[in-house]
């Protein structure tokens, strides 16, 4: 944003701002490899220890398709810097917890589903001039959880 104010550039500046991004890893190729916000999530449902507030996540597909719709999105002719905040709608733990409960039965979660925090994000600039629908917590939570349990059983 300095860089924009001070060299006023003939391009335009486009930032892409994420919550916690959930949903099958391309890169992780063993359960060992677990890691980044998949893993923080994976030891929320393992351990008692939880590491957010609430649950507030996007689909890691929604994050791509967010990058290339930026590059082609109707500008706004006076700003020449657009943010754009991508978040699927705040869920609590005990959503989560009933969840993976009711998906994955036999798998021994322990996450003690209390939520500790208030604040909202508001992504709907990103829905409006990108077009995105958020792929909900279902999704984002059960491709982790799949994953995880695909990796463990190799």
């Amino acid at each position: 944003l300095d860089f924009q104010e001070t060299q006023n550039p003939h391009f335009e500046i486009i930032t892409i701002h994420p919550v916690h991004v959930f949903g099958r890893s391309l890169v992780q190729e063993s359960a060992s490899d677990l890691g980044g916000t998949n893993g923080l999530l994976f030891q929320a449902l393992m351990t008692e220890t939880n590491a957010f507030g609430h649950y507030l996540g996007v689909h890691v597909n929604d994050v791509a398709v967010a990058h290339v719709r930026a590059l082609t999105a109707k500008k706004n002719e006076r700003e020449n810097v657009q943010a754009y905040l991508l978040s699927g709608k705040k869920r609590s733990w005990r959503e989560v917890y009933d969840f993976v409960k009711e998906q994955f039965p036999s798998l021994p979660i322990k996450l003690e589903p209390v939520d500790r925090s208030n604040y909202e994000v508001d992504a709907s600039k990103a829905e409006r001039e990108l077009g995105i629908q958020f792929k909900g917590m279902e999704v984002q939570v059960s491709e982790v959880v799949k994953q995880q349990l695909e990796l463990r059983a190799a």
